[in-house]
């Protein structure tokens, strides 16, 4: 991560910037929500991992009283706004039981002189 926290994150012709919490898939804008902004960001800063329903709810939304369904609907809106389907999952993968992992990977940044 660079200085300011913000991070580009760059994989199937999608851009991530967390600092301008933008999201651009083939060079078109996409929208989400801020709480399923902040899923698919943990979610890819964790990526070398299983996340928890648990942990994403305590972490992105923290409190307690969150049903899954809301995470459930975040994962939905992300999976839309980056293309990608639950049946084969290309970048972020359901684990029975567990939670979501980011599975795609990442190019490499490019180098800033």
């Amino acid at each position: 991560m660079n200085q300011g926290g913000n991070e580009i994150y760059r994989f199937s012709g999608i851009e991530i910037d967390t600092l301008q919490h933008s999201i651009l898939r083939n060079g078109e804008e996409q929208h989400l929500r801020q709480r399923s902004f902040e899923v698919l960001v943990y979610l890819l800063a964790n990526r070398e991992r299983p996340v928890s329903k648990e942990e994403l709810i305590e972490k992105i939304w923290k409190v307690a009283a969150v049903t899954d369904d809301a995470l459930v609907q975040s994962i939905v809106e992300i999976r839309k706004a980056l293309g990608d389907d639950s049946r084969p999952p290309r970048l972020i993968k359901t684990i029975p039981k567990l939670g979501y992992r980011f599975v795609a990977d990442l190019e490499p940044a490019p180098v800033v002189e």
